[in-house]
């Protein structure tokens, strides 16, 4: 009896150590699917609008404005609007291809020089070339005067602002009323001027007044002035004031 339970036990240890030694199936490594980076291009778009900023013009533009892009793509298309290279914008084509009024919304523009450009993106395309790309200022500063020179041989007073102005000659638009040839946005020791003085553009940024009004050697005088708005079309809000002695 003793002999067939040893038997049993044997049996059963060996057949235990047969199973927990059975070797595992080894499990077959995923291999990770790298996706597909698109090679064809998107069409590129191209730019209708951009605020004041004109498309045509050779000039040096200028905005006190972050400016808003219209333009027409492909259908479909997510556009991308770039600020001296890094996005600044995003919206999208509708069904006719169309984008509108795309805001400055993914940055904070600084003040200076700028270029600008887009670029559209189709589902299951690369993102297109940049389209033709745009230079303007951006100026958020409002001008001021800067100095002024008297001289009472000649009767005149020569002032110079901070920046370019309006210099606008037709009194006939409305802009007139901005400009720094206006007399009503001009005073001498706090009176108006009147359309009696004369004044002439030198610079964009220089205007020389012929004073109706006597100005006297080696007195000192204060001229202000109102209204007068930079390129960019920010006002002087508050009267500039810059005093100045007159010279023989």
């Amino acid at each position: 009896m003793k002999k067939l339970i040893i038997v049993l036990m044997v049996a059963a240890m060996a057949s235990f150590l047969f199973v927990g030694c059975l070797p595992t199936t080894p499990v077959t490594p995923v291999t990770p699917v790298t996706p597909v980076t698109p090679t064809i291009k998107t069409d590129t778009p191209y730019i209708t609008n951009i605020g004041t900023i004109s498309l045509s013009s050779i000039l040096t533009q200028y905005t006190g404005t972050p400016p808003a892009v219209s333009g027409v793509g492909v259908a479909g298309a997510i556009i991308k609007v770039y600020i001296d290279g890094v996005q600044s914008g995003v919206g999208s084509t509708g069904t006719t291809g169309a984008f509108t009024a795309i805001p400055v919304t993914m940055v904070t523009l600084t003040e200076g020089v700028k270029k600008l450009y887009v670029t559209a993106t189709q589902p299951g395309l690369a993102e297109s070339d940049k389209s033709t790309e745009y230079t303007f200022t951006y100026d958020k500063t409002k001008p001021k005067l800067a100095s002024a020179v008297g001289d009472s041989s000649a009767q005149t007073i020569t002032v110079t602002f901070s920046e370019d102005v309006d210099m606008n000659l037709s009194t006939t638009t409305a802009t007139f009323a901005k400009s720094a040839l206006n007399f009503a946005n001009w005073t001498l020791n706090g009176s108006a001027l009147t359309s009696s003085d004369i004044f002439s553009k030198i610079s964009d940024k220089v205007v020389r007044i012929t004073s109706a009004t006597a100005i006297t050697i080696n007195l000192s005088y204060y001229v202000g002035c109102l209204n007068v708005e930079d390129l960019a079309e920010n006002p002087i809000t508050t009267e500039s004031f810059v005093v100045f002695t007159v010279i023989p």
